[in-house]
Formats: structure tokens, sequence, C-alpha cells
């Protein structure tokens, strides 16, 4: 199996990585890599190719597209990649489209594209899941997660499509107000503010930004018996009613690629359509 992986940017390099691991384990048989600025990749494997011409020339002979490039250019490089190869299956980073229109377009044009959601293959957000599933706190009522980090500004995308989408994912993930009654947010160039309501009166709390002196990733989830605490950066434990819960860790994006590439999975994909509400609630937020 042959990997196209398009951008070898800062995020590109964790992706190439993985790659590398995959080759090595006999998973894939070459990555072919392409980017503007790959020419300081330099390897002697002679399965690791630089792709300097266009895609029409290697195209045949690849499986799997992995498009790692600014959220700007993911649609115009998917529909010249599906053009080319109509059933190839293609791997995009989120956000998959920047307006519902593009993501539309996307859909449309293949039912073999995959949303690169990152946290759906975070061992504890899949455990708060099933607990979730289990009615582990009862009724939940409310939910507060906040996602802050030190970080340049993004002016490919913005506070809501870098760091938020991350949250409105993990919520559809969970079968949580996909249907709001209500949503409102306040955003600034660095900071975000969304708030939502249910029919069922179900609540979501989510505070993102970019210019905070730390780190923070945590979610907390409350229900009319007991509380669910994660910390996005604690692969460790999940706390359940004040209680340490353990979790198996797993690498999020190694566990994502592969499922991509799997061909023994039943549904290998995120069709796009599955994170299709992720990306309506932004266009509203926007209004």
């Amino acid at each position: 199996m042959k990997v196209l992986q398009i951008g070898v940017g800062k995020w590109g390099m964790n992706h190439f990585k993985v790659w590398k691991k995959f080759l090595e384990m006999g998973l894939i048989t070459d990555i072919y890599l392409r980017d503007p600025n790959v020419n300081f990749l330099k390897y002697e494997d002679k399965h690791i190719h630089i792709n300097h011409g266009g895609y029409s020339a290697i195209i045949d002979d690849i499986d799997y597209v992995d498009i790692v490039t600014p959220p700007s250019t993911h649609v115009d490089i998917a529909l010249k990649i599906i053009d080319l190869k109509k059933n190839i299956k293609i791997f995009i980073e989120k956000p998959v489209a920047l307006s519902v229109g593009d993501f539309d377009r996307l859909h449309f044009a293949s039912q073999n594209i995959m949303a690169g959601h990152i946290f759906r293959y975070h061992e504890g957000v899949d455990q708060v899941r099933k607990m979730l599933n289990t009615n582990a706190i009862g009724d939940v009522e409310m939910i507060y997660m906040n996602r802050l980090a030190t970080r340049e500004f993004d002016e490919d995308s913005d506070i809501l499509m870098e760091l938020m989408i991350h949250d409105l994912d993990i919520l559809s993930y969970w079968g949580l107000l996909n249907d709001p009654m209500t949503m409102r947010g306040t955003f600034s160039e660095s900071t975000g503010v969304v708030h939502m309501m249910d029919s069922y009166g179900v609540e979501a709390l989510i505070v993102g930004s970019w210019q905070h002196p730390e780190k923070v990733r945590n979610i907390k989830v409350v229900g009319s018996e007991g509380t669910i605490e994660l910390d996005l950066m604690d692969n460790r434990h999940i706390r359940y009613n004040n209680q340490l819960i353990p979790i198996a860790y797993r690498q999020p994006l190694e566990t994502e690629l592969h499922h991509f590439i799997d061909r023994t999975s039943k549904s290998n994909l995120i069709d796009i359509k599955n994170v299709m509400d992720t990306i309506y609630k932004i266009h509203q937020l926007r209004l």
C-alpha cells in the first residue's frame, strides 16, 4: 500500500513520523511526500519518495492520500485528486472545509473521505462516551469544556475552526446537543465563548483561547447522578465521582491513521457527513 502525504509542515511532520513507523512495521510499502518546502527532507530509504511533479504522474500507484495543508487549500487539493482517481481514499485534517458550501462540494464529490478529528481517538474521550451510553451519571445536565493555549494566531483559520471545533466534535461524537435549541457565541481574534442548550435542557459552555499563559484542555460532564471529569492532557485517568478510573493509553494520531488504512475494518472512514453537524454549528455561530 502506498501513501501520498500532501503537506509536511509542523503538524504534517507528526503525520510523517506515523507513516514512517507504519513503513517500518510493514503496514505500508511506500511514502510519497509533496510540499513546497519538502527539499529539506533527505532520506536514503528507497521507499520514501519526494514528489516534485504533478499528482497525475504518480496517482495511479497511490492507494491513500493524506492532506495536511493549510485549511483554505483542502477542498481544491481534494477535488484535484478525486478528478484524477475517483474512488481513492482521502484523509483530510480538520477543518475539512471552511464553509458549508465547500463541505457539501466535497461530500458530493466523494464518499471516500475521512475527516481528521483526532480526539475521537483519545482513549479518555472514547471511555467517557461508553460511560454516557450506559447512563453512568444519569441524565446529562451540563458540560463544561476549556481549550486554552499560548500560540500564534492562524491567519488561515480562526478560533472556532482551529480550537473550538475539537470540543464541538467531541459533543457530536458523544451524541450530545446535536440539535441545540439555542446557541450563541462571543468571539475575538484570540478568544471564544460558546453556550448551547437543547430542548431537553442539556447545556454546554465551551471556552477557547490561544492567548492563555498555560495549556489547558479539560472537560467536566455533570449529570443527575454524578460527574465525569476528563483532562485531555492526562492519558492515564478519568475522574468519576471523585474517583480516579485508569485508562489504557493509545497514541491518538497513530490510532487514527491506522484506522484510515485498515482494510479489515467494516467502516474504516469517518465519512465527512458524520462531522457535518459540527460544521453547521460553526456556520450558525458565525451568523
